[in-house]
């Protein structure tokens, strides 16, 4: 096993899609949006340290939930398409030990973007919180990105080589836009916004804006991500055995 993941460790770092999308792109989205680009006239010191500390954290979910989603799916898909996954099959390595290894690279590499943009938006970005609420938001962020794992493992059963980019850079995207973490989501039309309430990626949002602000994250926020861990993981496991015609042990 821990063969397994030396090797799974150093092929996800060299996985240039994950510094783009994980690392890259969310820390300049962020220095932009809180550096580069002037305030309104007349925005208040506080008002500014408020939608750094905000954008942070959609910057920080951005790039953890693309590390997970980049990482999962497409290694999945091509390993099932190469026939790697059936030849570990034959080997002592179980089924439940690949799935392990494979999230545990994943979120290994969310734990990562996530630590780098709360890094950088603590140092240089005015970012200021008490050490035991940076330690608590990066808990809970990081634990909340296991429904996106969860999904991950859901698309590599179904997506082909010629799709599983295309599809998981979208849905990617698509749960960044619709949940808020690049435009606040009081400024969708209603609609919008009643879709919001319902994705992962906005209530992941949720726990770590609420932390922020120095609220406490709405139960709800807890309610939506275990449910949808649980159907992503439940729609997985049958997938799984349907593929595969055994159980994961």
């Amino acid at each position: 096993m821990s063969d397994f993941l030396r090797f799974e460790f150093g092929r996800a770092l060299r996985n240039r899609r994950y510094y783009v999308f994980g690392l890259v792109m969310p820390t300049l989205f962020y220095l932009v949006f809180t550096k580069a680009m002037p305030a309104p006239p007349g925005t208040s010191a506080s008002a500014r340290e408020h939608w750094s500390a905000l954008y942070m954290v959609s910057m920080a979910c951005f790039g953890a939930i693309g590390s997970v989603l980049g990482n999962l799916s497409p290694t999945l898909v091509n390993e099932r398409a190469t026939g790697w996954a059936r030849q570990l099959r034959l080997l002592r390595l179980s089924g439940g030990q690949w799935l392990a290894g494979k999230l545990a690279v994943a979120m290994t590499l969310a734990a990562l973007a996530l630590g780098i943009q709360l890094a950088v938006a603590g140092l240089g970005g005015g970012v200021s919180l008490s050490a035991g609420r940076w330690a608590l938001l990066a808990a809970l962020l990081w634990a909340g990105c296991l429904p996106f794992a969860a999904l991950g493992i859901m698309l590599g059963q179904v997506l082909t080589p010629e799709n599983s980019y295309p599809v998981t850079s979208g849905a990617h995207l698509v749960l960044a836009l619709l949940g808020g973490l690049w435009l606040p989501v009081s400024v969708f039309p209603s609609a919008l916004r009643e879709v919001a309430q319902v994705l992962p990626s906005y209530r992941l949002g949720s726990l770590g804006w609420s932390l922020v602000l120095g609220g406490t994250p709405s139960e709800l926020d807890g309610v939506v991500l275990i449910v949808f861990a649980v159907l992503a993981g439940a729609a997985a496991w049958l997938l799984w055995r349907a593929r595969w015609g055994v159980s994961a042990g």
